[in-house]
């Protein structure tokens, strides 16, 4: 075809596109593009720009892939070649598509300028789109009405089915429902989406290190420092993998580092400040056992209340407490500490060393199946009254008293309790088994009827906030805890 004649049709096709004879000019510019040997940039920008008006992704696509060989070959003005129909995207696509044609181009032309700022651009959009329902879900979410969260976040997917943010959500609100599973597939679907999803890999790593997977939980954390190196959230995750491993010295190493890129950051500074009150504990501990050991069990007692102020719920110092009044010979009072420890890590060995060694005022438990009437079981009452649910306890008491459930009565109380055991007890023994079988939702449900059955007491606020703790809501676990 001339070159005259070319220009004619050139002249031709842009008239009919600013006219909105959108199906003339794709017809003009076919003709032209047909006739030629060799693909005419300005040929093949025209009918990238008449298919996105079209709303025909998969034809501007197509054209894109034509005019991508041209975009690196020099004097051809690479960069701003794609200018034209990256603004025609913009103003005629729907956003949905415009997420699809960002990422077909950039699969062209990775690297490319243009493209990159296109595709930030929507991905801004995107996340102003779903703002609003982002908010309202976690809205939801803090007021544990899961069912509506997720009601609300299903909702936008019938529109955005691919969209990881969403998904991450979804995933975020059954991790705090207790559906451990639903949650870690919702994460992989969404680095499915987006393969370099920090925020995917990152729960994935918790939900990991929860189920005690202390190498795969690692192995998620470092694959989002390998595509994210300033992680804070990944950092902290190699951190608490660490203290599960009991290295100290390298979980302190990732939180110093942490608060060396962002000195408030909350979680870092809270673990770095349960590490120091740790080793505050630990020398506590041993001044106790020393003054235990010289038969000084008053001052021991004493010293083991200090190491307790900071963490009511530390197994290792309620333990040592039961031990020392059981050489004190309050056996009653060691029950009880020992059943607290018990309740807060069923599997700590010297606690239950400790509560087989009970005797009720200082004479043998009766152990040999003779049946007691429930008000004279002595220290395995009482233990089951401050552990309740534990099946060990439970099938003594049962095999004790000739069947296999036992009703206790109401306790009168303890000596050093700030109220009663009872009721309160039960509730929140229940929500922590609840909350070690993963059943949040339902572990929350025992807590909340345990604080309005006791408004006064700690323990339902110190169990809140340990499960708060649990799922990473670090600022609730702080204000529940004060």
């Amino acid at each position: 075809m001339a070159h005259d004649s070319t220009q004619e049709l050139l002249r031709l096709a842009r008239q009919c596109i600013g006219d909105g004879r959108v199906a003339k000019a794709r017809e003009t510019l076919e003709e032209i593009y047909w006739s030629q040997e060799s693909v005419d940039p300005e040929v093949a920008t025209l009918l990238c720009e008449v298919a996105l008006i079209e709303v025909n992704l998969e034809a501007a696509v197509y054209w894109a892939s034509e005019l991508a060989p041209l975009v690196n070959r020099p004097g051809m003005g690479g960069e701003t070649l794609l200018e034209r129909p990256l603004r025609r995207a913009a103003a005629k696509l729907p956003l949905r598509d415009q997420v699809v044609w960002c990422e077909r181009l950039e699969a062209l032309l990775p690297g490319h300028l243009g493209v990159r700022r296109e595709r930030k651009r929507v991905a801004e959009e995107r996340k102003r789109l779903h703002r609003p329902v982002l908010q309202r879900s976690k809205g939801f979410r803090r007021q544990r009405r899961y069912a509506d969260a997720a009601q609300t976040i299903e909702a936008a997917l019938e529109s955005w089915p691919d969209d990881a943010w969403l998904l991450n959500e979804l995933a975020q609100i059954r991790f705090e429902e207790g559906r451990v599973d639903d949650a870690a597939q919702l994460h992989e679907k969404a680095l499915e989406v987006r393969p370099n999803d920090a925020c995917a890999a990152n729960n994935l790593g918790k939900i990991a290190l929860a189920k005690g997977d202390r190498a795969g939980a690692r192995d998620w954390f470092r694959s989002v420092l390998d595509g994210h190196p300033a992680d804070l959230h990944a950092m902290c995750g190699l951190g608490r993998c660490a203290l599960a491993e009991n290295d100290e010295a390298g979980a302190r190493r990732w939180f110093e580092r942490v608060l060396e890129l962002r000195s408030d950051d909350p979680a870092a500074r809270m673990e770095l400040k349960l590490l120091d009150e740790g080793r505050e504990r630990l020398a506590l501990i041993e001044e106790a056992r020393g003054q235990r050991r010289r038969g000084r069990y008053r001052d021991a007692q004493a010293t083991l209340l200090r190491a307790l102020a900071t963490d009511v719920t530390h197994a290792e110092v309620l333990s040592e407490l039961g031990w020392t009044c059981l050489e004190w010979g309050r056996a009653e009072q060691a029950c009880k500490w020992f059943g607290k420890a018990l309740r807060y890590n069923p599997t700590h060995v010297g606690a239950g060393e400790g509560l087989e060694q009970c005797r009720p005022n200082g004479e043998p438990e009766q152990l040999d199946g003779a049946r007691q009437p429930p008000g004279a079981l002595g220290p395995l009452g009482i233990a089951a009254r401050y552990w309740p649910g534990h099946d060990a306890v439970l099938n003594e008491l049962g095999r004790l008293s000739g069947d296999g459930r036992l009703e206790l009565p109401e306790p009168a109380g303890f000596p050093g309790d700030a109220a009663p055991a009872g009721p309160c007890a039960t509730l929140v023994g229940n929500g922590r088994s609840c909350a070690l079988a993963g059943r949040f939702e339902e572990a929350e449900g025992w807590f909340r009827k345990a604080v309005a059955t006791a408004p006064d007491q700690p323990g339902p606020l110190v169990a809140s906030g340990d499960l708060a703790r649990l799922r990473g809501d670090l600022p609730r676990a702080n204000r529940l805890y004060r």
